[in-house]
């Protein structure tokens, strides 16, 4: 599965984890900032179901970035941080290649796996 939809700046948007999804993560993510690639991760998904519908966006990657911001003030850390895992989940799922999905863990879960390996 490479879609889900969610409620995002008043209303039910779809993010769509294409090709141009990933191209946009990779240009807007960073490896530094969690928060920022939260922000990219939302904005890739919705400019990958944008294209694919043809339709024009009515969101700038500002725009993103504050209604990501709402979600943790509306449903508080807990439910927010679930529903990014739930959204980062579908995006790791539509990843075939294992290094890039290697890369994508979190370095904590890297370490686990390699103890149980070792």
């Amino acid at each position: 599965m490479s879609y889900i939809k969610i409620e995002l700046g008043g209303k039910e948007r779809g993010l769509k984890f294409n090709q141009l999804a990933k191209e946009i993560l990779q240009l807007k993510g960073n490896q530094l900032y969690h928060t920022k690639n939260v922000y990219a991760l939302f904005f890739a998904g919705l400019m990958g179901c944008s294209e694919v519908k043809e339709e024009e966006p009515d969101y700038t990657y500002e725009d993103v970035c504050g209604w990501v911001d709402e979600l943790y003030n509306l449903k508080g850390k807990e439910a927010a941080d679930e529903l990014v895992q739930k959204v980062s989940d579908i995006f790791l799922s539509t990843i075939k290649h294992p290094a890039i999905v290697e890369d994508a863990k979190p370095e904590e879960e890297k370490k686990r796996q390699e103890e149980t390996e070792s």
